[in-house]
């Protein structure tokens, strides 16, 4: 991909973060929440499938998809939930490492205003993921995922072979979006409606 392409394919995807984030701002709090539970009832069955010891997911920002009670009964019942905690070392690029949840009382709020993990709590490595739920404004049936735009996940996804599940609301799901070759793509999308894997 030369530079021009690489130009337009970073111009579409900021028309295209405009537009979903614009649809999930329009949700009012009790359609938020209201999918938000219809996303975890469809996630639990499927992650108890997996069978799964360790995952990694996301403490919600308050317009994301709210896994925080899906969240909390993965850990009681003995999953290690492995949430994101934004470092820095030396002057270099911020980059994501996950630390285990241990509950609501040893979370503090980060540098981009997300709930993390205390620096007491236990690291985990990428290798021992093996399921990753991702945070997105938006997933098309490709598996491509539409993120912020800090190269955070993709960097992260890069390190593990976890199984990659991104949840978004309903206004979420896209048609087709604007992609680049180092852009991590997932396994399967939960909706409130299904699960789906990508084509």
């Amino acid at each position: 991909m030369d530079a021009m392409e690489t130009g337009n394919v970073a111009a579409e995807k900021a028309r295209a973060r405009k537009l979903f984030r614009a649809r999930r701002a329009a949700l009012a709090p009790e359609a938020r929440q209201a999918q938000s539970v219809a996303i975890c009832s469809q996630l639990l069955p499927f992650l108890h499938e997996r069978r799964m010891r360790t995952l990694s997911a996301f403490w919600p920002l308050a317009e994301e998809v709210d896994l925080r009670p899906l969240l909390r009964g993965l850990a009681a019942s003995g999953v290690t939930v492995a949430l994101p905690v934004v470092v820095s070392e030396r002057g270099d690029r911020p980059r994501l490492v996950h630390r285990a949840f241990q509950g609501d009382a040893a979370l503090a709020r980060g540098r981009f205003g997300v709930m993390e993990p205390l620096a007491t709590a236990p690291l985990v490595a990428p290798r021992d993921v093996e399921v990753a739920l991702v945070p997105a404004l938006a997933v098309d049936a490709r598996g491509v995922r539409l993120g912020y735009g800090g190269g955070f996940y993709d960097a992260f996804l890069a390190q593990t072979e976890a199984m990659r599940v991104a949840v978004v609301f309903a206004s979420g799901v896209a048609a087709r979006l604007p992609a680049e070759p180092h852009d991590a793509r997932v396994d399967w999308t939960v909706t409130p409606e299904a699960a789906r894997a990508a084509t």
